[in-house]
């Protein structure tokens, strides 16, 4: 029996390796921000009075494992169509990405598997569409969102992110 669940634990391991091999189509860089922004007051964040208030959860990333979460947002990425207009419950480590390319900030929450040597992050756009850094937690604040996940297009490209999220 032993043997089995070390034989079911490396072939685990072995897949989630070979997972950890992401094509990107944006290229983020993590914005390193100022003192100003990394010292507004993240404990006094609020979510609008008409914010959405999500009775149903479709996809709850936030009970789920780092192994099983990140598995769960690699499908997300990779098969977008399964999870459209889905209500989705996620944890993790706030951080805002910059794109050149598009001169904006792409406010996310990263998820990591177990080890924590494979990661992807999943944007939002908080409910009211606030800019950032204003409405938005410091960076690397442990949070939980809900919101509906999109697809979006900017110029041919794809991409996906949860929008009219709050914060809970």
């Amino acid at each position: 029996m032993k043997k089995l669940v070390v034989s079911l634990v490396i072939v685990c391991c072995v897949a989630l390796f070979s997972a950890c091999e992401v094509s990107v189509t944006r290229v983020f860089v993590p914005l390193q921000v100022d003192g100003d922004v990394e010292n507004s007051d993240s404990e006094n964040i609020q979510n609008p009075e008409n914010a959405p208030k999500y009775s149903k959860i479709d996809v709850d990333l936030s009970k789920m494992s780092g192994t099983v979460a990140y598995s769960q947002v690699y499908d997300m990425l990779n098969f977008p169509q399964k999870y459209e207009g889905k209500v989705v419950k996620i944890q993790g480590p706030f951080s805002v990405f910059y794109s050149g390319d598009t001169n904006q900030y792409y406010p996310a929450i990263v998820v990591k598997d177990a080890t924590a040597c494979c990661a992807n992050g999943i944007e939002f756009l908080l409910y009211g569409k606030p800019s950032y850094p204003s409405g938005y937690p410091k960076t690397n604040d442990e949070i939980t969102i809900i919101g509906v996940y999109r697809v979006y297009y900017e110029g041919s490209q794809q991409f996906y992110h949860i929008v009219d999220s709050i914060i809970v």
